[in-house]
């Protein structure tokens, strides 16, 4: 019986994740018809935006800014027993700005964005998703854990092994953070001047 609680404990959070990462995709590609601005707007915001013209390193570092923005939000709220909405926010938001900036990648460049976008667009993007939604899977594990332990009463215990597992399992993301920016510069310079330019 345990088993099965815990098995669909982490199912729910994969499900949670899974579900704000379409919506949000399906959110943006829909609203881009209505505003074309809106696109730049949500890709200023989630770090999509090619920066074409930059400096290599300055082109790093706010692509890596934007990352790291976005893995404060589940890294603080995996201390709170209420945080899985905030991490479920998160994903929601990055998911809105990307599905923005595709569709309105479509609608500028038609079926010559969707190639490109396949190229060079894509594989960075899919990096970068992959990364929050780990850190969110594990914000909100330790989430579940607290709110169990702290509204539910139930026994358990969330000692000091427990946070520094937290914050070893984060110090691997951020490692992974890192190589997804170098990636992203490297497909951003490869690709997107001949897109953007």
């Amino acid at each position: 019986m345990r088993r099965a609680v815990v098995s669909l404990r982490r199912r729910g959070v994969q499900a949670f994740l899974a579900a704000s990462f379409l919506i949000g995709l399906l959110y943006g590609v829909l609203l881009i018809g209505q505003d074309n601005s809106f696109a730049e707007e949500m890709a200023v915001l989630s770090g999509i935006q090619s920066n074409a013209g930059e400096p290599v390193w300055l082109l790093f570092l706010h692509r890596l800014g934007a990352s790291l923005l976005f893995l404060l939000v589940p890294y603080f709220f995996g201390f709170s027993a209420v945080g899985q909405p905030a991490c479920c926010l998160a994903v929601f938001v990055k998911a809105l700005g990307a599905g923005a900036f595709l569709a309105g990648l479509y609608e500028e460049y038609a079926w010559q964005g969707i190639g490109y976008c396949a190229v060079s667009v894509l594989a960075p993007l899919t990096i970068s998703f992959l990364i929050l939604l780990l850190a969110c899977r594990e914000s909100m594990r330790l989430s579940n854990r607290i709110f169990a332990v702290a509204l539910l009463s139930k026994a358990g215990n969330i000692g000091m092994s427990a946070v520094r597992l937290y914050h070893m399992k984060y110090l691997f993301i951020l490692a992974f953070a890192l190589i997804g920016a170098l990636i992203d510069v490297i497909f951003t310079v490869s690709f997107a001047d001949r897109l953007l330019g």
